[in-house]
This record gives C-alpha cells, structure tokens and sequence, in this order.
C-alpha cells in the first residue's frame, strides 16, 4: 500500500478551494514538512491528488508567490523559497486602555509614526485592539495566538501593556518586539540612564550644583502595580547618578507619582500631575536649583505652576525637561530639550522583529536621548491648558493666573485659516459660473408655471361661460348686455359661475389677469372693484353685442351654443394684453 506524502493531506472543500490551498501549503513550510528549495508537483498534477481544477490550483500558488511561501520559474514548476515565510503582515498590539488613552499618552500620534516606518519598509500593518477586561489581558489573547499560528500575522509589536500582557506576548510563535522600561530581551526602551547623564551635564554647564526630579515613577520599587513597576527603578537611579555626580538630590526634590490610589489617565491628568508635583517641590524650605522632567506629558503642567509662582527663570532654576520631536510644544522659558524620536523608537522596534526573524537572539534595544535648547522671550507668561497656550499678555494680565480662561485663537494667515486673494477670486468666479448657468433655467421653470396657470385660467373661463350657457337656455352670455344698468359685460356675467370666492376674482391671484401680464391689470380689478380691464379677450362673433339692435351679422340677442359651426376650431377666449 503507497504511504500518503504530507502533500496529499489536502481535502478541498466547496468554499474558497484557492484560499485551502493557500493556507494549507503556507502550514505545511511551518511544520517544516516542505523545506526550503523542495519543488512541488505540476499543477496539473497537485489538481488530480486534490479533486480540483488546475487554474484553481494555479491560483493558489500565485498567491503563494505572492506572500513569498513560494518561487516560481519559468519552465522549471514552483519551488519553496529558500529564505522560509517572509516578514510581510505586522500586527500592532493595544489593549483597550491603550489606544483610548488611559494608559498611554498620544496613542494616535505614536501609531501613525509606527505605521509610516513599516510602511517605507514596506510591511503591512494589522491593528490589533484587545477589547477584554484587565483581568483577562493576564492571559493569551486567543484570536492573536491563532493568527500567529497561522502565519497570518508574521510578528507583533507592542506599545504599552502590562508585566502579564508582556509575558504571553513574549511566548508567541512569531517575532515580538515590546516597547516597555521592563527588562525583556526583546524590549526596546529609551535609555533612561543617557537622559539623567545628559540633563545632569546640562545643568553642571549652567553653574547648577542642585537638582530636582518630577516623574510619573513612583519611589516603592517593590510595588506590585504592573504600570507602576516598570519604571520602579528610574527614580532611585536618579538619585544615585546625581550624588554620584557631585549635585546635592534629597528626596523632598524627586516627586514621583505615590505608591498608591493613582493611575495613569488623561493628558489634562498628567497636566494636573506636573503641576501639583512642582508645587510640592516649591513650598519646600529648600529648594534645588535645577529641575528635570520626564516624561513630555507632565511639562505643561509644570510650566503652568512656574509661571503661577513667578519664578525667575533661569536666574533662580535652571530647567532639563524632556520632549518628544513629534510633538509640539511651546516654552516661555529657556529650557535644555532632552529629546526623543519617535520615528527612531519605531525603527528599533522593525529592527528588533527582523532581527529575530532573520533567527538572530532578540537583545534588549536602548535609544539615546539628543539635546536642544529653545529660548522663550523675556517678559512674556504663558497659561498653559489642555487644548492650548494663551499669552496672559494678549488678556491684559501680568503675573495673575485666572483659572476661567480659554484658549483664543485669531483668523490669521500665520495661522494658516485665512483666505488668500487668490483663493477668494476663485471662489467668486465659481459662483458666478453658477450663476450664470443656474439662471437660464429658473428663469424657463418660472415662464412654464405662469404658462401652466394661464392654461388653468382660459380652462376655467371657458367652463364658466357653459356653465352660464346651461343656466340661459343654451345662450352665451354676450359682450354687453342692455337688460339691465349699468350694463353688465361678459366677464362681470360669468363671474358668479367661478367656483372661488369673490376676493380672488379680483385680487392678484384673479382668473381674469394672466401671471405674464404687464400692464397691472390685476392691480387695476383690485383697485377699481370690477371687470373693466382684463387680460383675456372674448370671441365677439359668438359673444354678440346686445345693446345694439342690430350686429354686423344681422342677428341680434344672445347666440346658443347649437349655432356655432366647427366649435372644436373655433376660439372663445384669447390672451390680450403685453407679456415680459
């Protein structure tokens, strides 16, 4: 009996045999039964060993091609590419915390720079949002493991989590790179160690031979909160570089965040944070000379409470405070930037999964700090909120902070809102193209209406004058009538015989007066109460003139309906009067 090679393990099924097939080769080079350089079957063949077609087949393998499970060449078949699965789909871990906020500051602005450096790499990125409780995040999350399993995401990076999320993140079966001050060996972190050395050596130039610390750490190393423990160590560290140094650190300078009751939250949180930490440092009998801030999110509010207690800067503090280069920031004080890229944190985290994936040892990746100074203007306060900054000089105050103002903004071009001449001349022209075009046909839809209601008013006439024809013995009412004085015309005749009541005959909106009519014949019937002037004119060969004794035909009375010859071509009324 033939032994079944791994190859024929394949069952298709009715739904989506191109995607089985894919998958099932893509499983078969994870579990090394299909090893690099091994060529495959023809197609024609693989399509006989699975119940398939052979374009289905062929299909499956492009496909292979594509993701680089496979190579194809020309004449010779498809082969398994040497180099194994390649790092093509990336999945970037948050929890749900995460990227709403809570736990990490500016989590849109750091995930759009992580996307643009696997995007100019060439990596396709999956966002993947863990949406269980915290209790469950200590746990595998089961969708994630599988989709490494299956290979449909080839490595995952992280940015921010927990001590247990970095645990199983660590154990996935594809390439993980975890942004976190934890000790993982495939952590990427910035050097912490770098920033105190190089704040310590800005303040020594400046003549400073004390120094403060203000930081989300908290002091308790052996604290048990995830968040909180891994950055235990920072604080204390800056305390030992700092003596080790020569400057004088006590421990009323170095806030930290307390050990307990506290949790990382907003940006206007960490505002809060930096502001009431200062404060504490400030209302102390001693105080340092120098003061250093880590990290970015906590400098507004430490910025806000210096101006709150009109410290003089730098004759009285000399300031180190971190910043990230991707976000924006504005001092009123001369301050020594300690920055960070973010554009550089993403690439050593790229760096650290294609490390691992080309089957190197992860190793724990720390990224430098740079310097720079940004000086602000003298004599110049500066309120700091959470959506803005407003000059406390544009308010008309001075050295006073009043907790009830907002940010202004002004319509400026420097602000990039307003409207330049040739922007403005554009949208002109655009308005009179319309104009121009639109006009034309309002003004055809108006002429149709007042053509629809003239119709309506000749229909109405004419049903009236048959309606009088019954009520007179077959007659059509005549021109002028002599039985009665003063004598009635035909409009005043068949007036009562219109359905409407006696205001709208001789209003603006009279059967009598066409909508067309220039000559201000409704205005007229209004006015003069009567039917003297209209716009429409009787056939006076059927509408005889009774007044006199004789007509120019020789009859004389009313004519009866019966008499008229070709009614259906003979006019009873016609428009008579000037249109517009």
């Amino acid at each position: 009996m033939q032994t079944e090679e791994p190859i024929d393990q394949l069952r298709v099924e009715k739904l989506s045999p191109t995607r089985q097939i894919q998958r099932f080769i893509r499983q078969l080079i994870i579990d090394e039964k299909l090893v690099p350089g091994q060529k495959l079957p023809s197609v024609r063949e693989l399509a006989m060993r699975w119940g398939t077609h052979p374009p289905t087949v062929y299909s499956a393998l492009q496909a292979s091609v594509r993701e680089g499970h496979l190579e194809c060449h020309t004449r010779r078949g498809f082969y398994v590419a040497e180099q194994g699965i390649p790092l093509r789909d990336v999945g970037i871990y948050y929890s749900d915390e995460a990227w709403l906020g809570r736990e990490v500051v500016y989590p849109g602005v750091y995930y759009r720079v992580l996307k643009e450096e696997l995007d100019r790499r060439n990596l396709r990125v999956q966002l993947w949002i863990d949406p269980r409780s915290k209790d469950e995040r200590r746990h595998p999350w089961p969708r994630l493991v599988d989709a490494c399993r299956n290979r449909e995401v080839q490595a995952v990076i992280s940015r921010g989590g927990t001590r247990n999320e970095f645990d199983w993140l660590s154990k996935l079966p594809v390439p993980v790179a975890l942004e976190t001050l934890e000790w993982f060996s495939n952590g990427v972190a910035y050097d912490m160690e770098d920033f105190i050395r190089r704040g310590l050596k800005a303040l020594a130039a400046q003549g400073c031979r004390s120094v403060g610390l203000i930081t989300l750490a908290t002091l308790n190393e052996e604290n048990d909160s995830d968040r909180r423990r891994e950055r235990a160590g920072f604080p204390r560290l800056f305390l030992e570089m700092a003596c080790a140094a020569g400057f004088t650190a006590q421990e009323e300078w170095c806030q930290a965040m307390a050990k307990d009751g506290e949790d990382e939250k907003s940006l206007c949180w960490h505002e809060n944070f930096g502001r009431d930490r200062f404060l504490a440092i400030w209302n102390n009998p001693q105080r340092p000379a120098g003061l250093m801030v880590y990290p970015s999110s906590i400098v507004p509010g430490v910025l806000r409470a210096i101006t709150e207690t009109q410290v003089s800067v730098p004759a009285n503090l000399k300031l180190a405070f971190h910043r990230s280069q991707e976000v924006d920031m504005e001092s009123p004080f001369p301050i020594t930037w300690l920055f960070t890229s973010d554009h550089e944190k993403s690439g050593a985290l790229i760096d650290q999964i294609q490390r691992q994936q080309r089957g190197d040892p992860p190793r724990r990746i720390l990224v430098p700090f740079f310097e720079g100074k940004a000086a602000g203007r003298a004599g110049e306060n500066f309120h700091y909120l959470e959506k803005g900054i407003v000059k406390l000089s544009e308010l008309g105050c001075k050295n006073e902070i009043n907790e009830k103002l907002r940010p202004k903004r002004f319509l400026t071009s420097k602000d990039g809102w307003a409207f330049t001449l040739t922007e403005l001349l554009v949208v002109l022209c655009v308005i009179f193209m319309l104009a121009a075009f639109l006009l034309p046909a309002l003004k055809r839809a108006r002429g149709m209406a007042r053509q629809i209601q003239c119709l309506n008013n000749l229909k109405q006439l004419s049903i009236s004058c048959l309606e009088y024809a019954q009520d007179n013995d077959d007659n059509l009412p005549p021109w002028r009538s002599s039985t009665s004085s003063p004598r009635p015309t035909w409009s005043m005749l068949v007036a009562p015989y219109v359905k409407t009541p006696l205001e709208p005959w001789l209003g603006a909106n009279s059967i009598f007066a066409c909508p067309s009519d220039v000559s201000g014949v409704a205005a007229w019937i209004k006015t003069n109460n009567h039917f003297g002037k209209l716009s429409y004119a009787a056939n006076l060969e059927l509408m005889d003139n009774c007044s006199s004794d004789s007509n120019a035909d020789g009859r004389t009375g009313s004519v009866k309906i019966a008499t008229a010859q070709n009614a259906s071509a003979t006019i009873l009324f016609a428009e008579n009067h000037n249109v517009d």
